[in-house]
Protein backbone atom coordinates (compact mmCIF):
# COMPACT_ATOMS: atom_id res chain seq x y z
CA UNK A 1 0.00 0.00 0.00
CA UNK A 2 1.35 3.75 -0.92
CA UNK A 3 0.81 4.22 2.91
CA UNK A 4 3.60 2.50 3.93
CA UNK A 5 6.08 4.52 1.97
CA UNK A 6 4.75 8.07 2.93
CA UNK A 7 6.90 9.78 5.67
CA UNK A 8 4.59 11.12 8.71
CA UNK A 9 4.21 14.21 7.70
CA UNK A 10 2.31 13.18 4.53
CA UNK A 11 0.34 10.13 6.77
CA UNK A 12 -0.76 12.96 9.07
CA UNK A 13 -1.92 14.85 5.77
CA UNK A 14 -3.98 11.86 4.62
CA UNK A 15 -5.61 11.21 7.84
CA UNK A 16 -7.66 14.14 7.57
CA UNK A 17 -8.34 13.81 3.82
CA UNK A 18 -11.76 11.19 4.09
CA UNK A 19 -13.19 8.42 6.47
CA UNK A 20 -11.85 5.34 4.19
CA UNK A 21 -8.18 6.91 4.20
CA UNK A 22 -8.54 7.61 7.55
CA UNK A 23 -9.17 3.80 8.43
CA UNK A 24 -6.18 2.77 6.07
CA UNK A 25 -3.81 5.25 7.74
CA UNK A 26 -5.35 3.75 11.12
CA UNK A 27 -4.42 0.09 10.53
CA UNK A 28 -0.73 1.12 8.89
CA UNK A 29 -0.49 3.00 12.52
CA UNK A 30 -1.45 0.27 14.37
CA UNK A 31 0.96 -2.33 12.51
CA UNK A 32 4.08 0.01 12.83
CA UNK A 33 3.35 0.48 16.79
CA UNK A 34 2.81 -3.24 17.31
CA UNK A 35 6.08 -4.18 15.33
CA UNK A 36 7.76 -1.44 18.06
CA UNK A 37 6.15 -3.16 20.67
CA UNK A 38 6.00 -6.59 19.67
CA UNK A 39 10.20 -6.58 20.32
CA UNK A 40 9.33 -6.12 23.80
CA UNK A 41 6.21 -8.11 24.56
CA UNK A 42 4.90 -11.08 22.89
CA UNK A 43 1.08 -9.90 23.60
CA UNK A 44 1.75 -6.37 22.02
CA UNK A 45 -2.31 -6.02 21.41
CA UNK A 46 -2.39 -7.00 25.49
CA UNK A 47 0.02 -4.59 26.07
CA UNK A 48 -1.57 -1.61 23.80
CA UNK A 49 -4.83 -2.47 25.33
CA UNK A 50 -3.27 -1.66 28.70
CA UNK A 51 -1.52 1.50 27.73
CA UNK A 52 -5.04 2.57 26.75
CA UNK A 53 -6.75 1.67 29.86
CA UNK A 54 -4.03 3.47 31.84
CA UNK A 55 -3.43 6.43 29.41
CA UNK A 56 0.30 5.43 29.34
CA UNK A 57 2.83 6.01 26.58
CA UNK A 58 5.47 5.11 24.99
CA UNK A 59 8.63 7.40 25.10
CA UNK A 60 12.09 7.89 24.02
CA UNK A 61 13.49 5.70 22.03
CA UNK A 62 10.78 3.66 20.76
CA UNK A 63 8.80 6.75 19.84
CA UNK A 64 11.54 8.52 17.90
CA UNK A 65 12.52 5.28 16.25
CA UNK A 66 8.83 5.45 15.12
CA UNK A 67 9.09 9.60 14.02
CA UNK A 68 12.13 8.29 12.43
CA UNK A 69 10.94 5.48 10.80
CA UNK A 70 14.71 3.87 11.42
CA UNK A 71 14.19 0.38 13.74
CA UNK A 72 18.44 0.61 14.29
CA UNK A 73 17.40 3.80 17.12
CA UNK A 74 15.59 1.06 19.01
CA UNK A 75 17.55 -0.17 22.09
CA UNK A 76 17.03 -3.13 24.82
CA UNK A 77 14.82 -0.82 27.00
CA UNK A 78 11.58 -0.17 26.26
CA UNK A 79 10.18 3.16 27.86
CA UNK A 80 6.70 3.53 29.32
CA UNK A 81 5.36 6.77 30.86
CA UNK A 82 2.12 6.81 32.81
CA UNK A 83 0.26 9.39 35.12
CA UNK A 84 0.42 9.09 38.88
CA UNK A 85 -3.03 7.69 39.63
CA UNK A 86 -2.92 4.99 36.70
CA UNK A 87 0.36 4.43 38.17
CA UNK A 88 -0.35 1.22 40.96
CA UNK A 89 -3.26 0.21 38.07
CA UNK A 90 -0.78 -0.72 35.43
CA UNK A 91 2.15 -1.90 37.60
CA UNK A 92 -0.33 -5.03 38.88
CA UNK A 93 -1.73 -5.29 35.11
CA UNK A 94 1.65 -5.91 33.59
CA UNK A 95 3.22 -8.27 36.64
CA UNK A 96 -0.38 -10.39 36.30
CA UNK A 97 -1.06 -10.51 33.08
CA UNK A 98 2.18 -10.33 31.36
CA UNK A 99 4.42 -11.88 33.74
CA UNK A 100 7.07 -9.30 33.76
CA UNK A 101 9.39 -9.85 36.58
CA UNK A 102 10.19 -6.78 38.98
CA UNK A 103 14.25 -6.44 39.03
CA UNK A 104 14.21 -2.57 40.44
CA UNK A 105 12.59 0.34 41.59
CA UNK A 106 14.46 3.78 41.86
CA UNK A 107 13.26 7.78 41.98
CA UNK A 108 15.19 10.14 39.63
CA UNK A 109 16.04 13.77 40.84
CA UNK A 110 11.92 15.01 39.82
CA UNK A 111 10.51 12.53 41.79
CA UNK A 112 9.70 10.19 39.19
CA UNK A 113 9.55 6.74 40.01
CA UNK A 114 11.07 4.54 37.80
CA UNK A 115 9.64 0.69 37.61
CA UNK A 116 11.80 -1.49 35.42
CA UNK A 117 11.00 -5.28 34.36
CA UNK A 118 12.24 -7.96 32.19
CA UNK A 119 10.03 -8.95 30.25
CA UNK A 120 9.19 -12.35 28.53
CA UNK A 121 11.27 -11.62 25.56
CA UNK A 122 14.37 -11.11 27.56
CA UNK A 123 14.25 -6.93 27.52
CA UNK A 124 13.87 -4.53 30.23
CA UNK A 125 10.99 -2.08 30.53
CA UNK A 126 11.08 0.93 32.59
CA UNK A 127 8.00 2.24 33.66
CA UNK A 128 8.10 5.88 34.48
CA UNK A 129 5.16 6.67 37.24
CA UNK A 130 4.73 10.28 37.14
CA UNK A 131 4.57 12.65 40.13
CA UNK A 132 1.33 14.47 38.32
CA UNK A 133 -1.91 13.33 36.46
CA UNK A 134 -0.26 13.71 33.19
CA UNK A 135 1.99 10.73 31.88
CA UNK A 136 3.62 13.11 29.40
CA UNK A 137 5.65 14.61 32.50
CA UNK A 138 8.38 12.45 32.91
CA UNK A 139 9.00 12.68 28.76
CA UNK A 140 8.88 16.62 28.81
CA UNK A 141 11.30 16.25 31.94
CA UNK A 142 14.10 14.20 30.02
CA UNK A 143 17.44 15.86 29.97
CA UNK A 144 17.66 15.34 26.14
CA UNK A 145 15.55 17.46 23.51
CA UNK A 146 15.75 14.07 20.88
CA UNK A 147 14.03 12.01 23.15
CA UNK A 148 10.99 14.53 23.72
CA UNK A 149 8.65 12.29 21.78
CA UNK A 150 5.49 10.08 22.74
CA UNK A 151 3.70 7.72 20.76
CA UNK A 152 0.10 5.88 21.83
CA UNK A 153 -2.42 3.61 20.07
CA UNK A 154 -3.91 6.64 18.32
CA UNK A 155 -1.50 9.00 17.72
CA UNK A 156 1.82 10.24 18.64
CA UNK A 157 3.16 14.16 19.90
CA UNK A 158 6.04 16.19 20.40
CA UNK A 159 6.80 18.22 23.26
CA UNK A 160 9.84 19.95 22.39
CA UNK A 161 10.08 23.58 24.21
CA UNK A 162 9.14 26.67 22.12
Amino acid sequence: MFIATMGIADILRWRMVCSSTRRHVQNYWEKEVLKIVRRYEQDAEGLLSGLVRHHALIGWEAALAFIMNDWRILTKELRLSVGKANGEGFKREVEENFGWIFKSEETNISGTKILRYQTGTKRTVEIFVSTTHSALSPIVDSENTVFLNYLSPFGFGCAYPF
